[in-house]
């Protein structure tokens, strides 16, 4: 593999797994004119499609993290260190865990190793947030399986079942959590995940629907100071409950922006994160659900409200200029089109929503999450794989009957 060649007196940045969010930090960087390479092992993904930056097919590190990180550090120079984002759960652990291998070539928008595993271990994460009482769902980890039975007799339903590492969960049954809407349920849950080898937590779920939840963008410097805060609100998502937002719109709440500059602040993390909440239908409280230490699907909402996080981080990194700090705009919506279509219907169908009440929903200044004029093919690219993974889903339906 041949080094990153020297096309421009600015330090390269390295965008690593392609999908959404991976699409939306390769062109907020490119419309800044940072020198860009894409990498990704998925060969579907949208943003290996853009025509913003070079891309490079690498290995795929859930096969072997060691030939991916022999990857990476052969694209390496150390007289020209590049910055790497990584926008995906595999690509943050796997780059946390050979983070001193890969330091000689590389800086990061992520925090310390110690710091990303109290993160994405999600067993750890809410244990620490029970010393330090900080709000949060009600959570219970069970010891064994007499404990398990008195939690399932104790715990408010519906609950839900959730791994301590989320990534390869998601691969394996397609979903984030597992809901149980009743003991039965739970137990069967529990005992499902626990057969496949994971460590799971058992939480009670805050009050409240799907435009209930709040999220801060931000980038936090080495002395653990913002130098940007973007906060917005989920209006729908995909899957109800426990999915991704679909449509979005920006919102500054500054309770949340201070609640997660002073968390990440107090355990020592600096680089760029989403920090989620959920407030409190009840008691109006917002709770903190978790953290997630890389940018998020909703990274471009928050560069066409003012605030291109990816750059100030990649200015503040490289230190070439000073950041540009700007306020957000507010009411501005970023829409992704395939999941908010799925996520309007089903509430159709269930007359939570009407045809008038959608179209008034997307209306006003937005952003659309894949589709753009100046770079129209991934959004081609992302009709085909649901065409094709329809296409696929219903053969497998039809042969199975046979």
């Amino acid at each position: 593999m041949e080094k990153i060649k020297e096309v421009s007196s600015k330090p390269p940045a390295i965008v690593i797994e392609l999908g959404l969010n991976g699409l939306g930090v390769l062109r907020s960087l490119s419309e800044q004119k940072v020198p860009v390479i894409g990498v990704t092992w998925d060969k579907r993904a949208v943003g290996l499609y853009s025509r913003f930056g070079r891309k490079l097919i690498s290995p795929n590190p859930l096969v072997s993290e060691e030939v991916f990180i022999n990857f990476l550090l052969s694209l390496g120079l150390e007289d020209k260190r590049a910055v790497l984002f990584p926008t995906g759960d595999i690509s943050v652990v796997v780059l946390s865990k050979h983070q001193m291998r890969l330091e000689k070539y590389f800086d990061f928008v992520i925090g310390k190793p110690k710091v990303i595993e109290q993160l994405v271990n999600k067993a750890d994460f809410y244990k620490s947030l029970a010393k330090s009482s900080v709000p949060h769902p009600k959570t219970y980890f069970p010891r064994d399986d007499q404990d398990l039975k008195k939690i399932s007799e104790e715990i408010d339903y519906p609950c839900i079942i959730k791994p301590s590492h989320s990534a390869s969960f998601v691969e394996e049954f397609g979903v984030k959590v597992f809901e149980a809407y009743s003991q039965e349920e739970l137990l069967d849950g529990y005992v499902k995940a626990r057969r496949k080898g994971y460590e799971v937590l058992l939480q009670e779920i805050v009050p409240g629907g799907d435009d209930m939840m709040y999220l801060a963008h931000l980038y936090m410097n080495k002395n653990f100071k913002p130098l940007a805060t973007f906060t917005f609100k989920r209006i729908r998502q995909w899957p109800h409950r426990f999915g991704n937002g679909a449509l979005c719109e920006s919102i500054w709440v500054p309770e949340i922006s201070e609640f997660a500059t002073s968390f990440l602040s107090a355990i020592g993390y600096n680089g760029i994160a989403d920090v989620e909440f959920k407030k409190d239908a009840a008691s109006g409280e917002f709770k903190l659900i978790e953290v997630n230490p890389r940018t998020g699907w909703q990274n471009r909402l928050s560069t066409k409200c003012g605030l291109n996080v990816p750059y100030i981080a990649y200015i503040d990194i490289t230190g070439k200029d000073n950041p540009p700090i700007n306020s957000q705009e507010d009411r501005v919506k970023w829409i992704y089109l395939i999941n908010d279509f799925k996520s309007a219907y089903k509430l159709l169908c269930e007359k939570k929503l009407t045809w008038r009440g959608w179209l008034h929903s997307i209306r006003g200044k937005k952003i659309f999450a894949v589709l753009a004029l100046d770079d129209p093919l991934p959004f081609f690219v992302s009709i085909y794989n649901l065409t094709t993974t329809l296409f696929t889903r219903v053969c497998n339906k039809v042969f199975n009957r046979f």
